[in-house]
């Protein structure tokens, strides 16, 4: 029987704590090589090796989810708890979906958050700051490349930067559009990750001035039992007193 916290056994619980920062790692080196290889005018010679780089980083993710499934027990029910890693392997060799770039990079982004949980743990504020921050920057990058193919307003990182910030704001201007199918999948990207991480964000201040006004009432009957045990303590004191002056003047 395994513990309720380890449900697929304690062997896969230890080997994902060993390798969740390297593959978030891993992650973050898949999303430059892929910004990288869509660089205006890149030799072909360095975008072979961002190609190769990338099939590296997505042979290592299969491995890793190999392991542990091999090491899991339940191995259907762990395989289908962690689809997401599935996907990232697998979408890389259906040459159908290669046309659609930004697919590609959707379950990357999605396994970088899941990583940056697990990581920085219940710290829901640096959470939501640090997908939030990665979030812009990283649609940013993508939109300035797409758009760079079409003839939109996002001419550089500058503008697309700005863009970013104000789409994931859900505030808009409107002075800045991308143009392109890939700009746009981005941004519609971008618009849900904003929703969810100040709907995050807002959840956990409600719930942080909602435990701090509870946590006065649940320390006060802590507090009624320690001063109770202390005049307790106190009564025995002075009962052992009196009867050590009462042997004393006896005597």
């Amino acid at each position: 029987m395994n513990d309720e916290q380890y449900p697929h056994g304690r062997l896969v619980a230890r080997i994902e704590h060993i390798t969740e920062i390297p593959m978030l790692v891993l992650t973050g080196v898949y999303l430059v090589t892929f910004l990288v290889s869509y660089l205006p005018h890149l030799p072909a010679q360095a975008r072979a090796v961002t190609e190769y780089v990338e099939f590296v980083v997505i042979g290592l993710f299969a491995a890793d989810l190999l392991i542990r499934v091999a090491a899991a027990e339940g191995r259907l029910a762990y395989l289908r708890e962690h689809w997401l890693d599935v996907v990232i392997v697998v979408i890389p060799f259906l040459r159908p979906l290669r046309a659609l770039r930004v697919v590609r990079l959707v379950p990357i982004l999605l396994r970088a958050a899941v990583g940056l949980r697990r990581v920085v743990g219940a710290s829901r504020l640096a959470y939501v700051l640090t997908t939030g921050v990665l979030a812009v920057l990283v649609s940013a990058a993508l939109v300035m490349l797409f758009e760079g193919e079409g003839h939109g307003t996002i001419k550089n990182y500058g503008d697309a930067l700005w863009w970013a910030l104000t789409t994931v704001t859900t505030v808009g201007y409107g002075d800045l559009t991308p143009v392109t199918a890939e700009g746009r999948a981005v941004a519609a990207f971008l618009m849900v990750v904003g929703i969810a991480l100040f709907g995050v964000l807002t959840a956990g201040i409600a719930a942080y001035f909602v435990e701090r006004k509870a946590a006065p009432e649940q320390e006060q009957p802590e507090v009624l039992g320690r001063l109770e045990a202390l005049e307790a303590r106190l009564e025995e004191q002075n009962r052992l007193l009196a009867l050590l002056l009462q042997e004393w003047t006896t005597n």
